[in-house]
């Protein structure tokens, strides 16, 4: 990925194929980050720019793009099923006061596009990762003044903190 467009190289053959350019979705000042493989067909991207983020879904079969989720904050987590993508996002009603909103856990079924709040803390979170079954959802967040690392059902619940280190823990997909 630069930050202008996104690239997939075939090693096999050693070409380069552009799969999306900014200027085909946004203004000069956006750009492409957190690309992750949905399925073998699909690939999602954040697209950010200086007031807001959208998180993309590209098939690579038509070279369609569609946005997914709007208002993303960090990039997307997959579940082990490819059924879901967790991502932590803003609520629409939060955008009226951008500067103070913050990102929620947001689940996102991919088949029918809709997506859920799976987290209503007062303080945001960031990073996802699905447990290996799917079960859970891991995030960051800095609730007690401290970025930790906590789980919540994918069904939604109170987030249970696992770790209590004095330095930031950041989950890593």
């Amino acid at each position: 990925i630069h930050e202008q467009s996104l690239e997939m190289i075939d090693l096999k053959n050693q070409t380069t194929r552009t799969l999306i350019r900014v200027e085909e979705t946004a203004g000069e000042d956006a750009e492409l980050m957190y690309p992750a493989w949905l399925d073998e067909n699909s690939v999602l991207v954040v697209k950010s720019s200086d007031d807001d983020a959208d998180l993309l879904l590209i098939d690579l079969a038509t070279g369609n793009t569609g946005t997914l989720m709007r208002h993303a904050a960090w990039m997307p987590a997959v579940s082990p099923d490819g059924r879901q993508v967790a991502i932590a996002a803003v609520k629409d009603e939060d955008m009226k006061d951008p500067d103070n909103a913050k990102a929620q856990l947001a689940l996102i079924n991919v088949e029918t596009g809709k997506a859920r709040f799976v987290t209503q803390e007062k303080d945001g979170v960031q990073m996802a990762a699905f447990s290996p079954d799917g079960k859970l959802i891991a995030f960051s967040a800095q609730y007690d003044g401290n970025t930790d690392v906590y789980v919540v059902p994918v069904e939604g619940g109170a987030p249970k903190r696992l770790t209590w280190h004095p330095d930031p823990d950041i989950v890593q997909g």
